[in-house]
């Protein structure tokens, strides 16, 4: 995970349904943003790309480092993984049917996530085409 503490960035994914359309901007980063924390949070793989548009100076904060931190302060696991989770629900190119979402409502539905953790096994079906 990074921290942005000197320049500007900008985060792009590609348009899975549109490859011919190439990447698209979807925000610009400013010093005090994160970047990288879905990643490091949720062991997934990379879903943008940030590039560079001005001088930066960053902080980084690897696996290993978030560990040790969260040993210490357990109670900031939550907070981080809504952090991590919130922006992604405001992603339309990644969850469309959300499209609207406002702020407070990604950060209340990432938080219920990140504190009721539920785990599935392989083969089991959470989700079915045009049921509730």
């Amino acid at each position: 995970m990074y921290l942005l503490k000197e320049g500007a960035a900008q985060v792009s994914v590609n348009d899975a349904g549109n490859d011919h359309l190439g990447s698209m901007v979807i925000s610009v980063l400013e010093p005090g943003q994160v970047f990288g924390e879905l990643s490091l949070w949720m062991e997934a793989r990379r879903t943008a790309t940030v590039t560079s548009v001005d001088f930066c100076h960053l902080y980084m904060l690897t696996r290993q480092d978030l560990e040790e931190v969260l040993k210490l302060f357990p109670e900031m696991a939550p907070i981080l993984a809504t952090q991590a989770i919130a922006p992604c629900l405001r992603t339309t190119v990644w969850v469309p049917e959300l499209r609207g979402l406002s702020a407070e409502a990604s950060e209340r539905i990432a938080r219920r996530m990140a504190t009721h953790r539920l785990d599935f096994a392989d083969g089991d079906v959470i989700c079915e085409e045009a049921r509730p």
